[in-house]
């Protein structure tokens, strides 16, 4: 059975909104085909605004075919008995889904749903930030964005990763702000940030001897470069390469529609955190999309030279946090990898070229592939739990060139 998640998560506890006190409107609940459980408003339990798994080194990270997600109870926290299990997908935001191990069950994203009363917010440098909110006009621009780009893809012959299919419109601000909740509906929720986060951990926790500093934010680690399979090198280069590709042609395709990940260079959302892994199709097949639309712009928001100058600027900055941004967002994977610096340059650079190469090559007239070779990730991580050389060769071995021989030998001599 295919996993609809391919990294572990921390769970959390929704519940439904209790009215605070001097609060006379009810929470608007908008759209259709929401399903019956999420039609009753739902915020996250207080008590998981702090909570994180207790991971300990050789912790699982990537999940395995039988993989479901624990909910709160197993882990001894008391719930509600009105209370939805779900599970962390952001700072500000959950995933639910009413069975895990059931193929054909969507899975449904809720957008906004971490914040206190009163909200805390700021807006420093003139930029609004709610504290585990979201505000109403980036909920409605999510919506008209995120469905612009899906008819492109549906041109393209791609199925979309994510819809917006409601809101909760809530009866409380975050100072002249209206706070909305968005309600999304999802065929996968991986994002790249943490996938490769967590392949490189288990790939750090198997071959490296780990030397930890008297540092609350730094673990360095030592190569044990002779234990290292050369060859499983050579598949992640080759995954990193092709995912990097993938990533360059969707945002080019983005691009050459006259639409923009973001409205400004400084808070962006053009970076692999948003890049989501997914399963479409009647094979289901593992695919790459795109998301979090709350902040883009077309021509109606830009004139076409400050459209293109934001556009050109995305696509340097989604390079730059991909190689040098190494932490994953907040509660994904908890502390562990939040608070530690477990990552190979090397490969994020890989994905980097890649992701160039992508952008460069793909134009109008080319027709976009979207689909992760799974045999080659599966390898990957046989390789790494293993730690020997799998007799299974991926298909697209032969993508490999004599770089990819350079950089195994400079990684492991």
């Amino acid at each position: 059975m295919a996993q609809k998640l391919l990294v572990v998560r921390d769970p959390v506890g929704l519940e439904p909104w209790e009215k605070p006190t001097g609060i006379k409107s009810d929470v608007k609940v908008i759209g259709d085909g929401i399903p019956q459980m999420l039609q009753t408003p739902l915020i996250i339990n207080k008590y998981f605004k702090n909570y994180s798994l207790g991971r300990h080194e050789n912790s699982p990270l990537l999940t395995t075919e039988k993989y479901s997600p624990k909910n709160a109870t197993e882990y001894g926290i008391a719930l509600r008995e009105d209370s939805i299990h779900a599970v962390w997908s952001g700072y500000r935001s959950v995933l639910f889904c009413e069975n895990w191990q059931d193929p054909n069950m969507l899975m449904y994203r809720l957008k906004g749903v971490a914040f206190s009363s009163p909200i805390l917010w700021n807006d420093k440098d003139g930029h609004f930030y709610a504290y585990g909110a979201q505000r109403k006009l980036n909920s409605r621009e999510e919506k008209k964005y995120s469905d612009k780009f899906n008819k492109i893809l549906i041109n393209e012959g791609i199925v979309p990763v994510m819809e917006v299919i409601g809101f909760y419109d809530w009866p409380v601000r975050a100072g002249k702000n209206h706070i909305t909740s968005s309600i999304i509906q999802t065929l996968g929720d991986t994002r790249l940030d943490e996938l490769f986060s967590a392949i490189e951990t288990e790939l750090l926790w198997k071959y490296f001897k780990k030397h930890v500093l008297q540092s609350y934010y730094q673990t360095t680690y030592d190569a044990d470069s002779e234990n290292i399979p050369e060859s499983l090198f050579k598949h992640l280069y080759s995954f990193y390469k092709e995912t990097g590709r993938i990533v360059g042609s969707l945002k080019k395709l983005m691009d050459l529609s006259g639409q923009s990940w973001s409205d400004n260079a400084t808070h962006t959302n053009a970076h692999i955190g948003n890049v989501v892994l997914y399963r479409a199709g009647e094979q289901e097949k593992l695919q790459l999309g795109l998301v979090d639309f709350d902040a883009s712009c077309d021509s109606r928001d830009f004139t076409k030279r400050k459209l293109k100058a934001q556009q050109k600027v995305e696509v340097k900055i989604l390079k730059e946090t991909a190689v040098d941004d190494y932490s994953v967002g907040p509660r994904k994977l908890a502390n562990l990898l939040i608070d530690s610096q477990m990552y190979f340059r090397e490969l994020r650079e890989t994905f980097a070229e890649g992701f160039e190469q992508g952008y460069e090559k793909f134009n109008a007239k080319s027709k976009l592939n979207n689909e992760i070779d799974e045999e080659l990730f599966e390898v990957i991580k046989t390789g790494i739990r293993n730690g020997v050389e799998s007799e299974k060769e991926p298909k697209d071995l032969e993508r490999l060139t004599e770089d990819a021989e350079d950089k195994s030998k400079k990684m492991f001599r």
